[in-house]
């Protein structure tokens, strides 16, 4: 036998005139399994592969033989089939009893490496190997009396065999009530009930009173939750159950000389509290028992609560508890218990939000032509009427990122067609932006498509190479994640405030709510963007409306007199001198108030490749929230992770992190 191989092979034995002779019959050799087996199983494999030769060989010939010897040069395998299979492993069991199936016990002999020819079948080639391997060993051609093998010495039957528990039992202990020793096996029990019902059916084999049931009755599970307390409180306050049994009073520095232990009937220790004459409450809740802090026990109780009533607050559970136990510092057990409980986890999630990331470049690039970084973003519908019927209608309202102005288009629909449509006016009155950025809808996705297929031809045909104008680059923010669109998102609600009034429960006609919409794109581009100086009446706070019309838009366009300016004649002079002045105000008064973070001041832990999330949709229930792995993280500029992508069970999605919850596994 060998790592790499085993072989089994078959001869004829037959007796002539002048004595016996042996014949090759047929051999097998097969290669050993990929993953690495023992030798022990290797022979056993042999064993089985010469059973099965066996049977073909009786098969396919018609020749009914006195007896078939079955021979193997391994003790431990000729150990296994002379012992019960039933006590091994399932690979060793399962094969033996193959064997014994076909096989009779005093089929199987030993015989030495020396002398076993299916052990030439399992090495490499050598030119003595062909001789013994077709006519077979030696002393196949001599009387059976006259085979001299050796002993077979009984191999090592303790391999292989299954896993068994021991419990050791004690009949009766000092206070004359039953105690189980089963202290080690019951720390890898993690549920209360399965404990229970595990010591009410060893102390239901120790107790021979007992009638056999083939079911646990209330008593007995009560029974079996007093035996572990009573083991519980001989470890953790065995001090003061002696002295209580003896009539001794407690130590001052005991944990439970302030809670007036006492000893019941049935040996439990209890709190011997001043709600005794309570005949409104159970005995159990007027004098509770007495658990320690931190055992494992104690741990099971909480959690057994805590499941029961459904992971409520901490509140219920700890009342609950109190009906029938005393444990010291409870809401911290309780509490414990929550921050270990996977079902308390999903509950609470709530993601934390990462560092405010910083602005991006759009909103921070002075001396630009409004409208050049651009937000955009749909409200509505809005009811108008024709004739006798009612049509449903949407704004686009436009913000450019840098000095917070708005632009308004209405929209039919919410089709791609519409949204290229409002584009393109959009584009027709303010210009053509260089960089646009949206939310990742439906209708959104479709126009950036096709918007670009737009643009090649229209850089092929109409404008010249040298010549060409930029391409916009359209950039999309993750999916559910209104942070990255909060520039835009706020304006719309200003919006809506400035023309809410007239739109409150009233269908208007369609020339009337356009009438509105430039109301009330004109109230939000007339707002200021910095602090108004009280002391100062003749400085005005810049407003969008500066950049757009020069001045705000209740006043003429001023002409220039600071100091500073050099007197010209030249219009163009007057207004680049206005334009500078406004930028120069955005520069020195809106922009440093940008600088501080108005939440989310302090950074978190970053979430990393393979970490276990729970993606908190506020849009679903939180039953319904799904359990993720990340596969790819994405950092911002400042390092701090912004976005993750999640393989669920719905697939891969893209999620921010303000939605994502990392889960200790425990």
């Amino acid at each position: 036998m060998s790592e790499s191989a085993y072989a089994a092979v078959g001869y004829w034995r037959i007796r002539t005139k002048s004595g016996w002779k042996s014949a090759f019959i047929m051999g097998k050799t097969k290669c050993a399994p990929m993953k690495l087996s023992t030798i022990p199983r290797l022979e056993l494999q042999a064993a089985v592969l010469g059973t099965r030769l066996r049977k073909c060989i009786l098969e396919g010939h018609d020749v009914n033989p006195k007896c078939v010897d079955m021979w193997s040069d391994c003790k431990t395998v000729l150990a296994w089939i002379k012992s019960d299979h039933r006590k091994y492993k399932p690979y060793v069991g399962h094969r033996i009893d193959e064997i014994l199936e076909a096989t009779r016990l005093e089929d199987w002999h030993w015989v030495p490496t020396k002398d076993n020819p299916a052990d030439f079948g399992t090495k490499l080639r050598s030119g003595t190997r062909e001789t013994s391997w077709l006519r077979g060993p030696q002393f196949l051609q001599e009387d059976a009396s006259q085979w001299n093998l050796g002993t077979s010495d009984v191999g090592d039957t303790e391999l292989e065999l299954r896993s068994k528990f021991t419990l050791s039992i004690n009949e009766m202990s000092s206070d004359g009530s039953v105690n189980i020793v089963f202290r080690e096996l019951l720390e890898r029990f993690s549920s209360f009930t399965r404990r229970m019902r595990v010591v009410a059916w060893v102390y239901r084999m120790c107790d021979r009173k007992i009638k056999r049931k083939v079911y646990l009755d209330v008593a007995e599970i009560e029974e079996a939750v007093l035996i572990v307390i009573r083991n519980v409180q001989d470890v953790a306050f065995h001090d003061e159950r002696v002295a209580l049994l003896t009539g001794q009073s407690i130590e001052k520095n005991s944990k439970l000389w302030k809670l007036s232990p006492i000893i019941d009937g049935r040996g439990v220790i209890r709190m011997n509290g001043r709600i005794n004459n309570a005949c409104s409450v159970g005995e159990e809740t007027r004098r509770p028992i007495l658990m320690p802090q931190g055992h494992h026990v104690t741990k099971l109780i909480v959690r057994h609560y805590d499941e029961l009533w459904k992971h409520q607050n901490e509140n219920t559970i700890i009342a609950e508890i109190r009906r029938k136990y005393y444990i010291p510092h409870c809401r911290q057990e309780v509490r414990r218990a929550a921050r270990n409980c996977m079902t308390c986890k999903i509950q609470r999630a709530s993601p934390k939000m990462p560092l405010m990331g910083q602005l991006l470049k759009d909103r921070l690039s002075p001396y630009v032509r409004p409208f050049s970084y651009v937000g955009i973003d749909y409200m509505g519908p809005f009811l108008v009427v024709r004739g006798r019927s009612t049509d449903k209608r949407w704004i686009g309202i436009f913000t450019c990122l840098t000095i917070r102005a708005i632009h308004l288009e209405i929209a039919r629909d919410l089709t791609t067609d519409t949204c290229l449509r409002v584009l393109h006016n959009f584009m027709a009155r303010r210009g053509r932006p260089v960089r646009i950025r949206s939310d990742n809808g439906t209708n959104l996705v479709g126009a950036e498509r096709e918007l670009k297929r737009e643009l090649q031809d229209l850089d092929h045909i109409r404008i010249a190479n040298e010549l060409s104008t930029k391409q916009i680059e359209w950039l999309f923010n993750c999916p559910l994640n209104p942070h990255a669109g909060v520039c835009w998102e706020r304006l719309v609600r200003s919006v809506k405030r400035a023309i809410g009034h007239a739109l409150h429960d009233k269908n208007l006609k369609e020339d009337i709510l356009y009438s509105l919409m430039c109301n009330a794109e004109n109230i939000v581009n007339s707002r200021p963007l910095t602090h108004i100086a009280l002391d100062n009446p003749t400085d005005d706070p810049i407003t969008p409306n500066h950049f757009l019309l020069g001045s705000p838009n209740s006043s003429q366009t001023p002409h220039p007199q600071e100091e500073k300016y050099q007197p010209t004649r030249k219009e163009w002079r007057i207004a680049q001198q206005i334009s500078h002045s406004f930028w120069n105000k955005w520069l020195n008064e809106y922009l440093p108030d940008l600088c501080r973070r108005t939440k989310w001041h302090h950074p978190v832990p970053p979430l990393a490749e393979m970490d276990i999330v729970l993606i908190c949709d506020k849009n679903l229930h939180r039953s319904q929230w799904k359990k993720g792995v990340i596969l790819a993280v994405t950092p911002g500029r400042d390092g701090q992770v912004q976005s993750a992508t999640v393989k669920t069970t719905a697939g891969v999605l893209h999620r921010p992190t303000c939605m994502l919850e990392k889960l200790d596994i425990l």
